[in-house]
């Protein structure tokens, strides 16, 4: 009888200490995970710094953006720069996937595209961006889809993309929009690729939508996407507003399709549009 009332209390003194284990591993994983959110916050805090906060200087172009990330960060990476000449130099780009590897790399992108979109021309530029990307993503099989531009005072616009989704070319004359499709490959597969460079003119009251794919891929509970011609709709419905206003509204009617569904991609665009006075 008193072996049995040892091997009892073993028993429930192992139970006991089996449950004090299971609640420190517990308790260790919710610290973890209060950590990982509090880098993953911290991380997110630098990435939307990285977002531009002041519009680039110009005396007929206005400008409005907006970048949102699916989860803490993303990879999506869209600027806007001006330099001494009055030239505006914009790029939205959009890395595979999202998360912290897709926003390692867009980080990479851009101090590289900031280095160089000053100095050589948007083709030219995607070229120095892809050898830069292949070198970085090895055999990930990462890539980035990018457009790249390039605005004067004048409504002149070079520009060059990286098989990004197609530009969105508002024309006021025509009340059309006319697509600005890629003028090379996805960033990162091929070293050594040749890009081309396009050139268009802006006209007064004319302006450009750039955007990511998690616009026109936004699908709601029905499983439909919100699209390309919806998107294309909003632009013409509201392009006799203001910058800020096109953009508002565009994202008020991607939401209103959405319903109650949530975005699962990375949401980035950004509207150029040339005063219909100039």
């Amino acid at each position: 009888k008193s072996i049995d009332l040892r091997l009892e209390r073993a028993r429930r003194l192992g139970e006991l200490g089996a449950a004090l284990f299971h609640r420190l591993c517990l308790e260790g994983d919710a610290l973890k995970t209060r950590e990982m959110e509090t880098q993953l916050s911290i991380a997110a805090t630098i990435q939307s710094r990285l977002i531009p906060t002041q519009p680039p200087q110009s005396e007929t172009l206005t400008f409005s953006w907006q970048s949102n990330p699916a989860d803490y960060v993303g990879g999506d990476y869209l600027d806007l720069l001006d330099d001494s000449n009055g030239t505006v130099h914009a790029i939205i780009a959009d890395v595979s996937g999202h998360g912290i590897n897709s926003a390692l790399l867009m980080a990479s992108c851009r101090a590289a595209y900031r280095a160089d979109c000053r100095r050589v021309e948007p083709g030219k530029l995607m070229e120095i961006l892809n050898n830069e990307v292949h070198n970085e993503v090895g055999d990930t099989g990462m890539f980035i889809t990018a457009a790249s531009l390039k605005l004067a005072d004048d409504g002149t616009c070079t520009y060059a993309s990286a098989g990004h989704n197609p530009l969105f070319l508002f024309r006021a004359a025509t009340k059309t929009v006319e697509q600005l499709d890629s003028t090379g490959p996805s960033l990162g597969f091929f070293p050594g690729m040749e890009f081309g460079t396009e050139s268009i003119l802006l006209e007064p009251g004319d302006c450009l939508l750039l955007y990511t794919d998690g616009i026109v891929e936004a699908t709601n509970a029905q499983g439909e996407m919100f699209g390309e011609v919806r998107l294309a709709d909003a632009l013409i419905e509201h392009a006799d507003k203001n910058a800020d206003s096109i953009l508002w509204e565009i994202h008020v009617a991607m939401h209103k399709f959405l319903d109650t569904a949530k975005c699962d991609d990375d949401v980035s665009s950004a509207v150029i549009k040339r005063a219909a006075c100039a």
